[in-house]
């Protein structure tokens, strides 16, 4: 038995039931072998893992289609197997989304733009009264040194200290309005991030959802109506919704 961080590509790797897959493993014993994915792919399904070989598949092809492959961070929840290491560390996929995501700048939210170009205009604008009226005060005979110390306090009484305290008690009492509706807010950009948004689209099945699909209206031609459906379970869901928080980053 040997650390993960020294395999190497050509290792062999066996794999059983609540083990973390160390490497991307080009599989080659499966005896029931399932790896739950959810971690790289989103899929909430355990996928079954064969050791077919996937000759019609591209080299774009999904991961989620790799049925022979096991992928590094991923964890056996089923079965066992072996497998041959493939690749390790930067040059897995866990790696390559890693890489990626290092050269993804973090965007400024909506508000912290604004902020930026309200504090660049207010820079320009008193620099140029404190250049102006420093220009006149030596023009009639004033000493460079007076005129130097009222820039500074010009410079230092154009500042608005008092904008930041202002924008970060409204974003708190925005936090305090998201928890009453249990949405706990993380950072407080994200609510003004939020209110800019118009449009959500997400794909998270069973993790902003419950991954329960369940008929509530069925439409009947012959009688032309929509029957509302009632069923416990609704009812449950829909009085349960209340205690349900969500967690917003």
């Amino acid at each position: 038995t040997i650390n993960a961080e020294h395999l190497v590509p050509g290792d062999i790797v066996k794999l059983a039931t609540g083990d973390k897959v160390p490497a991307d493993l080009r599989i080659v014993v499966s005896n029931g072998l399932s790896v739950d994915e959810s971690s790289l792919t989103g899929e909430c399904d355990p996928k079954e893992k064969t050791t077919d070989a996937l000759a019609h598949l591209s080299e774009n092809a999904d991961n989620s289609d790799k049925t022979n492959m096991a992928f590094m961070g991923t964890l056996v929840c089923g079965g066992n197997g072996i497998g041959v290491v493939t690749s390790t560390a930067a040059k897995t996929e866990f790696g390559k989304i890693f890489q990626e995501m290092k050269d993804v700048e973090t965007k400024r939210s909506p508000l912290q733009e604004k902020m930026d170009e309200l504090g660049n205009k207010l820079s320009y604008i008193s620099f140029g009264i404190i250049g102006t009226i420093a220009l006149i005060g030596i023009l009639q005979g004033k000493k460079f040194i007076v005129m130097f110390n009222i820039g500074v306090s010009l410079a230092v009484a154009a500042i608005p200290e008092g904008l930041p305290i202002c924008v970060t008690v409204t974003l708190a009492l925005g936090v305090m309005r998201m928890a009453k509706r249990n949405a706990i807010v993380k950072r407080l950009p994200a609510v003004e991030s939020l209110g800019c948004a118009n449009f959500i689209c997400t794909d998270k099945t069973g993790t902003l959802t419950q991954n329960v699909m369940t008929v509530v209206r069925a439409y009947c031609p012959a009688l032309d109506d929509v029957i509302i459906i009632h069923s416990p379970n609704n009812y449950n869901d829909n009085n349960n919704n209340d205690n349900k928080n969500m967690i917003i980053n």
